[in-house]
């Protein structure tokens, strides 16, 4: 159910009415015949023209509507919308022969590509050509070429998609040129191709993205930077004079051409550099050179290969044998990357990547048959990493929004604090359910649980726990969830998840969604399982980049206690170790909340102050409630994701509700009325629980704007909202009334009511819900 096609505005005074809930919420726990996952084909090449938009070569059936595998498609890939656009297809019909993508405009608006397809124009044609596809008219413009293949290297297009640039041999293109490389340009509304000229005789190595500028290798090995009107300037100079005494190997031009990266087999470039086969960094504005592969000592001929850097020149790669003299040895490959802000180089052990379209924060795609995450079919897939020497991960996997028949089992969300990933607005919910139904493959036996995380956008499900057709054997309840969806923190008494599990307890356990591992974190210092454990998941919590993690254990292997007690622990799996987290001065906390950095928990004691903040790192702590005059409360609280704002009602007659911004110390009064309330994870909204009806009733009120979001969302019990920290203006809940027109089964099912809107509509707020 997208957002889109459902969602409609009503003034801030509206009330939903009971009659339209169906039409309010979308059904998490519903089934989907494929998980998104695994594609069916190969998806490669892949092209970024800006840090949102892809274009991709399948013969994949299932990464968007429409393919058949029959030939390479072109498919456009929007990063931030999960949106797949198949580009290779007229009036519904797709191209009759292979097309490949090579190129996307900073816009997303204009897609490149080369086929021999005859159907794709209005009128057939026949012949190898490129076409560039107006993604909002849909027109096509087709410019005939001869050449040997359907390749293009290096394409981009100019801001405004009318002129394309690309590096290819100049006699494909404009007949009785020599056959040489040169940078080809087309303009799309002329028809005309032009090749650029270069001073000297030499192949064209790299073309900046979205500008006139170039870097080329000279017959004599020297590289040169051809600028924008025409203007070259030779890059590698020795710095103090002369030429260099050896050959460059490579080289790429950043966006705004003013740098270009390197390497060089000459031991003269700079003074305090006698380094062959060397990385550099050449300075356009200041003439300068920097020694990029720094304090790195590598033999002659050692094997240096893909330079790649960001388009803004920050973050460089390049793989190097680094067996001394490799050329003759077995090669040992390993990539190494450079942040240019940083004096240190780093390296990683994978020579099945090849890093390409990075981006401005070092995160780099690449095409590959390689197995990351969920990526298990041997094939060619689109991965791309989270940062610089992250394992990449699938980023166009499966899609099928075919609905399955309402799913045979009951679905929960255990104690799961209800949070949305950070890099797509409520795109991820996890839930348990023994439903076998929901997913192809899934266990049949309805006495055991399985762990699913179900993408909103897509309205697709795919089953984490177990990975196989046969069932747990045991049960799981789900604790946390980082924000970003990588890592899921669940209980279980399964003893299969981790080798060596032979406790027969209700263990603790941390999922990584990127490499797929799991980890026991309920252990000791040493690495001792516990021997009695009974509570799980009770309020354990992960930290955002899933290094700390906070539980409550009654082991008495974790504490060395003789007789088991509830102790609150500690897991830094960073280091790793497992320590008491309470302070020992002021006796035995409820554990509440650990903040999303992991360096801070809210703990509940019975003194002055009901809710403690603790600094883990430095152990200082400090009330969390505070009167505006800044004396401490003791008062109930509830706090956002970062611990930053808290929420809470003063013990006064009146009382009053206040939110607090520690970062500033600022308090405010909130004109809402005290009673059942929650402030959600990003700290902006406020979810109050209300009696109307004879039912309970949520209703939102929006901080930023002062005003609330009339919901009104009928719920049977307090306890049907699932987690106390939800994130954004939205609701996770659970029912077993009929809210979707689909829902037929009169099980238990979750359900999501979100309020739309940005809070600014013509000077008048108005919001929707979907």
């Amino acid at each position: 159910m997208r957002i889109d096609s459902i969602c409609f505005f009503l003034s801030i005074s509206a009330v939903i009415a009971s009659s339209a809930v169906a039409d309010s919420v979308i059904w998490i726990s519903e089934g989907a015949e494929l998980a998104v996952s695994t594609t069916d084909g190969e998806s490669t090449s892949p092209d970024r023209a800006s840090d949102r938009y892809l274009v991709v070569t399948t013969s994949a059936t299932n990464v968007a509507v429409g393919l058949d595998g029959t030939n390479a498609q072109t498919v456009r890939f929007d990063q931030l919308t999960d949106e797949r656009l198949v580009v290779s297809q007229r009036d519904g019909s797709l191209a009759n022969a292979d097309t490949i993508g090579i190129a996307v405009s900073p816009d997303g608006r204009y897609v490149a590509m080369v086929t021999e397809a005859t159907n794709l124009l209005a009128a057939p044609t026949t012949g190898r050509a490129l076409l560039r596809k107006d993604m909002v008219t849909g027109d096509v413009v087709r410019i005939p070429y001869q050449a040997k293949f359907l390749a293009i290297s290096n394409a981009s297009f100019q801001a405004s998609g009318r002129h394309l640039q690309f590096v290819g041999l100049e006699s494909e293109w404009i007949v009785g040129s020599p056959d040489r490389q040169r940078v080809i340009v087309i303009d799309f509304v002329t028809g005309s191709v032009t090749a650029l000229p270069v001073a000297q005789e030499g192949e064209v190595g790299h073309l900046s993205r979205g500008a006139n500028c170039f870097v080329y290798g000279t017959a004599t090995g020297r590289v040169i930077l051809h600028l924008p009107g025409g203007t070259e300037v030779p890059v590698d100079v020795p710095q103090g004079g002369g030429s260099p005494n050896d050959s460059t190997i490579g080289a790429q031009v950043s966006d705004d051409c003013r740098f270009v990266v390197f390497g060089s087999r000459a031991t003269n470039l700079l003074p305090t550099v006698t380094t062959p086969e060397s990385v550099y960094r050449f300075d356009a504005l200041s003439q300068s050179l920097e020694w990029v592969s720094i304090n790195e000592s590598v033999e002659t001929d050692s094997g240096l290969d893909f330079i790649r850097m960001s388009p803004d020149a920050r973050h460089v790669y390049y793989l190097r044998n680094v067996i001394p003299g490799g050329l003759g040895l077995v090669a040992n490959y390993r990539w190494k990357y450079r942040d240019m802000l940083a004096t240190t180089l780093t390296s990683f052990a994978r020579q099945d990547v090849v890093p390409s379209g990075i981006d401005t924060s070092g995160a780099f795609l690449v095409g590959t048959s390689s197995p990351f995450g969920l990526d298990r079919n041997d094939l060619g897939d689109v991965q791309i990493s989270a940062g610089p020497l992250a394992i990449p991960q699938l980023v166009m996997g499966s899609v099928n929004t075919t609905l399955a028949s309402s799913p045979n089992g009951s679905s929960n969300r255990g104690e799961l604090v209800a949070r949305r990933s950070h890099t797509r607005e409520g795109r991820l919910e996890y839930f348990v359910s023994n439903a076998s139904n929901l997913v192809p493959g899934a266990p049949t036996d309805l006495s055991g649980q399985s762990l699913f995380v179900r993408d909103t956008d897509f309205g697709t499900t795919l089953r984490l726990l177990p990975t196989g057709p046969t069932p747990l054997d045991g049960i799981i309840d789900l604790a946390d969830v980082s924000s970003d969806g990588r890592f899921v923190l669940f209980s279980s008494t399964a003893s299969s998840h981790v080798m060596g599990d032979t406790n027969q307890q209700r263990d603790l356990f941390l999922l990584d969604r990127t490499t797929n591992a799991i980890e026991r974190i309920n252990v000791s210092a040493g690495g001792l399982q516990s021997d009695l454990e009974d509570i799980f998941p009770s309020s354990a919590a992960v930290s955002d980049d899933g290094q700390r993690v906070v539980f409550q254990s009654l082991g008495r292997t974790l504490s060395g206690a003789l007789s088991a007690q509830r102790i609150w622990y500690l897991r830094d799996r960073s280091e790793p170790t497992t320590r008491l987290l309470y302070p020992k001065a002021i006796g035995m906390p409820q554990f509440s909340q650990l903040s999303a950095d992991g360096r801070e928990i809210v703990y509940e004691a019975l003194s002055d102050c009901q809710h403690w903040i603790l600094n883990l790192d430095s152990q200082a702590r400090s009330c969390a409630s505070l009167s505006e005059s800044g004396a401490n409360l003791a008062v109930p609280s509830t706090f956002s994701r970062d611990l930053r704002f808290v929420l809470y009602a003063t013990n006064e007659a009146p009382q009053r509700v206040l939110l607090r911004d520690r970062k500033t110390g600022h308090i405010r009064v909130l004109p809402i009325a005290s009673g059942d309330i929650q402030l959600t994870g990003d700290g902006r909204y406020v979810i109050r629980i209300l009696q109307a009806a004879g039912e309970h009733r949520a209703r939102i009120f929006d901080t930023l704007i002062g005003s609330d979001v009339e919901t009104l969302l009928p719920i049977e019990e307090r306890r049907q909202l699932s987690g106390s920290t939800p994130q954004g203006p939205w609701l996770m809940f659970w029912s077993k009334r009929n809210l979707s027109g689909t829902d037929q089964n009169r099980l238990t099912d979750l359900y999501r009511a979100t309020a739309l809107g940005d809070g600014i509509h013509g000077g008048g707020w108005q919001g929707g819900f979907e």
